[in-house]
């Protein structure tokens, strides 16, 4: 009994300190600030809640994006502007447009790899880049603590998203 406590208190500190000490990034979508990247295993990331609000949803995912188990779909037929989808979100508070950082240019897949850290659900950023019709890779070398990421995109018409 002593030795799989022992084992169990040794395995503790693994299991509580699943973020990086690599600090957190400051993330800037077509140099407009956007988000925070932390590093989860390894792997940078930046919340859900950050990029539902980039594309102008209020509390929910729902217009915008559909959350599904591990993966993030994009939805198409809905208006930033007006912020309503059909009947079912006329009553839906307003969105301010000048948070509004990118537009859903299309339906389908953002990532089916979502990272949860404290019970938030985080959207690796490399799966954030290719919905925009982009690459981003992490430096070999990593992060220096607090460094900002710079994500640039053009419109691209087969991308998933598009900048504003």
């Amino acid at each position: 009994m002593k030795k799989i406590l022992m084992f169990v208190l040794c395995l503790f500190p693994l299991a509580a300190f699943a973020v990086s000490s690599g600090g957190d990034h400051p993330v800037f979508l077509n140099g407009k600030p956007f988000s925070t990247a932390v590093t989860i295993n390894g792997t940078l990331a930046i919340p859900l809640a950050d990029l539902s609000k980039g594309a102008g949803s209020n509390v929910s995912l729902e217009p915008a994006f559909r959350l599904r188990g591990n993966s993030l779909n994009a939805q198409m037929g809905w208006d930033v502007k007006k912020n309503e989808k059909g009947v079912a979100y006329k009553e839906q508070k307003k969105a301010n447009v000048s948070d509004v950082r990118f537009r859903v240019n299309r339906s389908g897949p953002i990532s089916t790899n979502l990272l949860t850290l404290n019970g938030k659900a985080f959207v690796p950023l490399s799966d954030v880049a290719k919905a925009f019709g982009g690459v981003w890779t992490q430096p070999a070398g990593g992060l220096a603590p607090g460094q900002a990421i710079q994500l640039n995109f053009a419109s691209k018409p087969n991308a998933i998203l598009i900048g504003l």
